[in-house]
């Protein structure tokens, strides 16, 4: 009688293993496949954001010319008049020295525009509507936002202090042609 019941139980026990063994070999081929899957999403997406800044580096849409602080002034103009900012929260506009674009024929022109005391709506809607102005060849390269001092009225609406870089691209050969006779 305990042969027959030993010989039950090692019978039980081989396909308790056995079972254990299978389940533990499926949850492995799983995990596997999951791993292999997350492996090949992994570089497709690191391929797909080596690409992005590619394009990024790259200049979307350039002008022929260098643009006029008056150009850049009256497009901003025209953006400020568009979304209710005032000519007077305009503390400054100053354009900044043309620098290549590394290893290409273009130059960036950025010019710092400095607003005082702007709803943030107002800021945002700006910077928005100067990129969709008729001169598209504007872009906003950077942006920051401070809180002005101390405003004497609590109830008063949130204003702001920017300080936003509005850049342009422009087309220059790398090595200007040599001039006639030299």
């Amino acid at each position: 009688m305990m042969n027959k019941r030993q010989s039950i139980l090692t019978i039980l026990a081989f396909v308790g293993l056995v079972s254990l063994a299978f389940w533990s070999f499926m949850n492995l081929r799983s995990s596997h496949l999951a791993a292999t899957d997350a492996a090949e999403r992994l570089s497709r997406m690191r391929q797909i954001a080596t690409r992005i800044e590619q394009v990024r580096a790259r200049p979307v849409l350039a002008s022929s010319e260098k643009r006029t602080v008056a150009d850049i002034a009256f497009q901003v103009e025209q953006a400020m008049t568009a979304v209710g900012i005032r000519p007077e929260q305009v503390l400054s506009i100053t354009p900044q020295p043309s620098r290549r674009v590394e290893e290409t024929a273009y130059e960036r022109q950025d010019t710092v525009l400095q607003l005082v005391d702007v709803k943030l709506q107002n800021l945002v809607k700006f910077l928005y509507q100067v990129r969709q102005s008729d001169g598209t060849e504007l872009s906003v390269k950077s942006l920051n936002i401070s809180a002005p001092r101390q405003q004497e009225d609590s109830k008063k609406e949130e204003l702001w202090n920017a300080e936003v870089t509005l850049t342009a691209l422009v087309f220059s050969r790398k090595n200007p042609p040599a001039a006639p006779g030299q």
